[in-house]
């Protein structure tokens, strides 16, 4: 059976879900000060879109780094290329769909 790329878009929303719950895990048990700061995120979508959008800022920004866990580290750079592997599979698909 070929691999079709709506295969791949799969794969990359298991992988960003992946990644979003052992990141979330981590940061609630070890780092629960920051976690609240942040709006107590979660995996429903229980939050509001400011709690989503704090979250999103500190994935992206250097506070990850700055914490000095290398296990909530690597989630979050999981995270990462999840997110970008998304957002390629989409770009991909959305040329193939246009035939461009």
């Amino acid at each position: 059976m070929a691999f079709v790329p709506f295969d791949a878009l799969w794969l990359a929303v298991a992988a960003v879900l992946v990644a979003s719950a052992g990141s979330l895990a981590r940061l609630r048990a070890h780092h629960t000060g920051l976690w609240l700061e942040l709006g107590g995120p979660g995996m429903l979508p229980r939050q509001g879109v400011s709690t989503c959008a704090a979250l999103t800022r500190f994935y992206w920004s250097r506070r990850v780094g700055r914490l000095g866990d290398p296990s909530l580290s690597r989630w979050v750079t999981a995270l990462r290329a999840g997110q970008l592997g998304l957002v390629a599979v989409q770009l991909t698909l959305l040329v193939q769909i246009l035939g461009v």
